[in-house]
């Protein structure tokens, strides 16, 4: 009962009205600052040989940087990031992975950047 009543005051006012309930909106972007405003892994899953392609597109950026997170796999520990390299700001690559990946696109710098991931399911 005291755990309803405490909820109720958090949404009530000091003066009784009622109050909107708190929300986590996200932070404002910048129409200028860097954007991924898509990258994909087509198919989503695959088998050992099999080829992938990823596909991304980003905004107010000249290039972007791709790495890969490989799982550990037959005994071996997974990898951390490790660096593809450097791409025009929309794009597409292909590639064969052998163990399940997660690829990560990043653009901007320290004072604004972007990222995004996709993994890719290697069955």
């Amino acid at each position: 009962m005291k755990a309803v009543i405490a909820l109720a005051v958090l949404f009530v006012g000091l003066d009784g009205c009622p109050r909107k309930a708190p929300s986590e909106e996200p932070a404002a972007v910048s129409p200028t600052s860097p954007q991924i405003t898509r990258f994909i892994a087509r198919p989503e899953s695959i088998h050992p040989g099999e080829k992938i392609v990823l596909i991304w597109n980003a905004r107010n950026v000249h290039s972007v940087l791709l790495e890969q997170a490989i799982e550990a796999h037959d005994g071996a520990e997974g990898e951390f990031l490790r660096w593809i390299g450097e791409f025009p700001a929309s794009g597409t690559l292909e590639l064969s992975p052998q163990w399940t990946t997660i690829y990560v696109i990043s653009c901007g710098d320290t004072s604004a950047g972007a990222s995004a991931s996709a993994t890719v399911i290697v069955q």
